[in-house]
């Protein structure tokens, strides 16, 4: 996970299927870049992938009726986001901050 990475946010995937090989191996394809991949047991799979890529996710496992399910989001573009949907908790950050200054 380079800086460019972390700044626009990553998404850890866990995909289930009857066949995960052959699934990352379609998004190979599809240039998705994975890194972190961990086998879990015969049909699991985890790996990460960018923000940008999570729509392509969506589409090759529609296709074949395979399963995933978000695990962890990584990143700056998360942290700023989940602030942003809390104003209450960003305004007493603001406040705590112009106070110790």
């Amino acid at each position: 996970m380079n800086v460019w990475d972390r700044i626009s946010g990553m998404l850890e995937i866990e995909l289930t299927s009857a066949e995960p090989t052959a699934v990352l191996h379609r998004l190979n394809r599809k240039d998705v870049h994975l890194q972190n991949i961990l086998y879990l047991d015969d049909m699991r799979v985890r790996f990460s992938i960018t923000r940008k890529d999570y729509p392509e996710i969506e589409r090759v496992t529609a296709k074949n009726g395979d399963k995933y399910s978000i695990k962890r989001k990584k990143g700056l573009y998360w942290l700023i986001r989940s602030l942003s949907l809390r104003p209450l908790l960003l305004v007493g950050l603001i406040l705590l901050l112009f106070i110790t200054l």
